[in-house]
Formats: C-alpha cells, sequence, structure tokens
C-alpha cells in the first residue's frame, strides 16, 4: 500500500470517529445542541477524594451558546452519605460554587470526589435561562488500607466459641469485597478455624486477619467463669463472658439502689446486695436480684448518713460508715444482716475531720480492716491509714500504708486497695506490700474479689471494667462494661 493510501484511511477513519461522536451526543452532524445544559468534560467515575473537573455548555431556547449567564454548582445530599467538593485539593472546601459563561457557552468547576463511596450527585442550575440539571459521580472504594473485624474485642470462656466476620476497608471505612483469612497471634490462648475461634486458656487472645499485605487485628479476653453486677444506667447481673445480662428491677424511691461511686455489696450466698438508698433516704438497704428491698439498719438520726454497707464473711453481720456531714466525722457500724442489733465499732467525736471508714471483714469473720485519718485529722481527701481491728478486743494494727477502700480477700489474709489510681496489696499482717496494676492504665478503688481469691474486677477509668489475676498481674479487659461501674462479683458464680 502507498503512503498515499494511508493517508486516505487515516482521514477516513478520522471522518467516521466524528461521525460517531455527534450521532451519540444526539445532535447529528450540522446540528446544534439542544437548549439546556450539557456537560463537555468531567470524569464521573473515581476512587473517593480524586480530583477532576466539570466543564459545562450553556444553549439557550434558539439552541445557540448562551454567553454571559452565571451558573450555580451544588453539592447534594448530606455529609453521612456521598457528596463531592466543589474545590481542588488543598483549597478550602465548598459545597456551592458559580461561574459565568464565556464567549462558547461554557463554565467550569473544580470537583473533588469526597471519603464516602457511593453515588453523589451535582446540581447544575442557570436560572436566568430557566434550565436545572443533576450530574451523577460514582465514587469508588480507595486502595484497601485496613480490616473492619467483628467483634473487635469481646469475652468468652475456655471451651466456648463465636464466629467471626470481617471487611476490607480503604482508609475512610469505605467496603471493598477483598476476601480476608483469619489466623490467630496467640495459638496457646485462642484456637481460630477459618471464621470462628474457640477459648483455649486463660489469657488475652490476638486475632489476626489478612487480605493482601495488609494485616488487622482483634481481641479477645479468655475468662474465668462468673457473675458481676454493675451500675451503668441501671443496675444489671451479667455473666464474664458479658452473657446472661439482666436488669435489677428498680420501684420506688429506695430501690433506686444508690449513685454511682457507692459500691453495691453481695451477701456471702449471693441472695442480696447491700447498698445505701438515695431519693432522699439517708439509709442502708438490701435488695434481691429480682428487684425486692428492705431496710437493713435502722434509720440514722436527723442530719446523720449512712453509706458503704458490707457483709461480714459470715453473713452475720453488716459493717457501714455513720457520719456527721457538718463537722465532716464518720465512725464504723454494724448492725446484725436482720437489722437489728445496730453498735458502734469506733467512737465518735466532737472534733472536726475525724474519720473511720469503709471496713471489709476477715474470711473469719473476726478482724476488719478499714481507713481512718482519725489522729492526724486530715479530712475528707483520701487516702487514709489503713487498720486492722480485732473485733472481739477492739485492738487495732496500724498497716503502716495509705490507701482507699481496702478490701479483704475472700479466702486469705491478704488485702487489695486503692492508691493514686494504682491497686495495691498487702498481707493482713501489714508485709509484703507490692503494686498490683502499673501505673497505667488508672484504676478507681472500685473492686471487688473474686470468691475464691484469685481474681479481681476492677473500674479502671474510661470506665470499663477489668478482671486481674493477682498473682501474675495480667489483665483481662471486658469490652462490653464500657460505661459501667462498682463491680460486685457474685459468691459461687
Amino acid at each position: 500500500m502507498t503512503h498515499s493510501t494511508l493517508r486516505f484511511h487515516a482521514l477516513l477513519c478520522g471522518a467516521c470517529a466524528i461521525l460517531l461522536t455527534a450521532c451519540q451526543d444526539g445532535t447529528g452532524l450540522g446540528t446544534r445542541r439542544a437548549p439546556g445544559v450539557h456537560i463537555v468534560r468531567g470524569s464521573q467515575a473515581d476512587t473517593a477524594m480524586a480530583a477532576t473537573e466539570l466543564i459545562v455548555e450553556v444553549r439557550g431556547a434558539d439552541r445557540e451558546v448562551l454567553p454571559g449567564a452565571v451558573v450555580e454548582f451544588r453539592s447534594l445530599g448530606p455529609t453521612d452519605s456521598a457528596f463531592v467538593y466543589l474545590n481542588p485539593p488543598g483549597a478550602i472546601t465548598r459545597r456551592v460554587v458559580t461561574d459565568t459563561t464565556d464567549a462558547r457557552g461554557m463554565a467550569s468547576t473544580p470537583v473533588r470526589l469526597a471519603y464516602i463511596a457511593g453515588t453523589a450527585r451535582l446540581l447544575v442550575t442557570v436560572q436566568s435561562a430557566g434550565f436545572q440539571d443533576t450530574v451523577a459521580y460514582l465514587i469508588r472504594p480507595g486502595a484497601t488500607a485496613a480490616i473492619a473485624i467483628s467483634p473487635a474485642d469481646t469475652a468468652m470462656y475456655v471451651d466456648g466459641s463465636y464466629p467471626l466476620t470481617a471487611t476490607a476497608t480503604d482508609q475512610w471505612g469505605n467496603a471493598r469485597t477483598d476476601a480476608v483469612t483469619f489466623g490467630t497471634a496467640t495459638p496457646y490462648i485462642i484456637a481460630v478455624s477459618n471464621d470462628r475461634v474457640s477459648g483455649k486458656l486463660l489469657g488475652r487472645g490476638i486475632v489476626t486477619a489478612r487480605t493482601g499485605n495488609v494485616v488487622d487485628s482483634a481481641y479477645v479476653s479468655v475468662v474465668p467463669r462468673g457473675t458481676l453486677v454493675l451500675r451503668g444506667g441501671g443496675i444489671w447481673i451479667m455473666n464474664l463472658d458479658g452473657s446472661g445480662r439482666r436488669a435489677i428491677p428498680r420501684t420506688g424511691s429506695p430501690s433506686n439502689w444508690g449513685v454511682p461511686r457507692q459500691p453495691l455489696d453481695w451477701s456471702p450466698f449471693g441472695a442480696e446486695l447491700a447498698f445505701f438508698g438515695d431519693g432522699g433516704t439517708q439509709q442502708l438497704w438490701a435488695g434481691t436480684p429480682d428487684g425486692a428491698v428492705r431496710p437493713l439498719a435502722p434509720p440514722a438520726p436527723a442530719g446523720i448518713i449512712q453509706r458503704a454497707p458490707r457483709f461480714s464473711r459470715d453473713g452475720q453481720w453488716v459493717y457501714y460508715n455513720q457520719g456527721d456531714p457538718a463537722r465532716y466525722t464518720t465512725s464504723l457500724w454494724r448492725v446484725r444482716a436482720n437489722g437489728t442489733g445496730a453498735e458502734r465499732l469506733t467512737p465518735d467525736t466532737p472534733a472536726f475531720y475525724r474519720n473511720d471508714v469503709d471496713a471489709s471483714g476477715s474470711p473469719d469473720s473476726r478482724k476488719i480492716v478499714y481507713g481512718t485519718d482519725r489522729e492526724r485529722g486530715w479530712g475528707i481527701s483520701p487516702p487514709r491509714r489503713l487498720v486492722v481491728m480485732d473485733l472481739a478486743t477492739r485492738a487495732v494494727q496500724d498497716l503502716r500504708v495509705l490507701g482507699n477502700e481496702p478490701r479483704w480477700s475472700p479466702v486469705a489474709d491478704r488485702i487489695a486497695y486503692e492508691r493514686n489510681y494504682r491497686l495495691w496489696l498487702i498481707n493482713a499482717d501489714g508485709t509484703g506490700g507490692r503494686a498490683l496494676t502499673p501505673e497505667l492504665p488508672l484504676y478507681e478503688s472500685n473492686l471487688s474479689w473474686s470468691p475464691d481469691g484469685q481474681w479481681i474486677a476492677a473500674e479502671r477509668h474510661g470506665p470499663f471494667i477489668d478482671l486481674i489475676h493477682v498473682e501474675s498481674g495480667m489483665i483481662l479487659p471486658l469490652s462490653f462494661t464500657a460505661f459501667h461501674t462498682d463491680p460486685a462479683w457474685r459468691p459461687g458464680s
């Protein structure tokens, strides 16, 4: 084929292309576009945050281009669905801009696809000509950046199991269709088979998920068996794996079951909970998990308050604080579990800022540990000195430590307490003191021993509830306890 022949074929192909373009535009050769707004250029499908430009041509009723017309571009849709920005990258974000058509009847705007995948719409209005039209943009997810695993953090028992689901996402959380495979970084604690997790050993398990080069993790606390009662928009009983959650009914003023930071305390066999009533009644109460309540102690004299009731280990007595807020003084009392025989355990004083508070009984019910600032008059600001009283002789032994709300182990002569947002342990004779938790995370003084004395349930700042192994210091977060406080571990569970 000669050079001139090749050139003829090229010109013929070009002419065909022009003819095809004209037919697709709907105008045909030699005709003008219909009146209205026409898209001249603008990519209408790309990944999230991609930048493009929209150019439109405006023709009037006579089908001629319309110069000097104001064109408004308006991004439609709320920011929680697919939408577009009308600005180039790095500029101030806008949702509405205007432009004036040039001599060719054309106006333009930069368009930046936003971060939410889906179909976004842009409204184009030429008010002077009565024209309005919409332009649709398909926003696709970006490159894989993370994996959303569900559940992201949970709890389970040894030999328990639960299913996993996972979705690959871009950096803005848009779902992709990539296949995800599961594994574990802690095979001695949990087993992962296909999309199911099984518990093998008490501890903190890590689930891994992978797609391509992207790896993400989820967590699971394999916990001992037990039952907690917690505050959190009500009073709740639940198992340590999060199952069996139910509310304790509350009816009437006394059964408001107190307020946060006023812990609940189980009777030794888990039949009742001791609490101080709010709603204007400064009195101690006992309530059952079914919501029935009864007075636990005689009403205090006018102006006197009762707080912090705790059962003795043998279930015969309830120890509590009784104080005069006007003098910032508090004494320890006890009352029989049937509500009779109230008696003072530590003396009252006319002086200000003298407090004995927060008694907790020994396993044999012969002693109590409590906090005091009686000798030094430190006032209402904890921590206080921790001391142990022999109930038979009323002799007091100073443990030589400062702390808040001590709790005696139900099975051993050691005591847990809080100081400076850390939990500490000490033997009942004052020896062997050590930190149970590190400086971070921070813990409140609300803590409760497991019935076997091996674990402590404690309130971590957040608030959340953590389980802490007493011997090793291992911490098992209970993610389902977000915004719950005041744990009380039910005896026998």
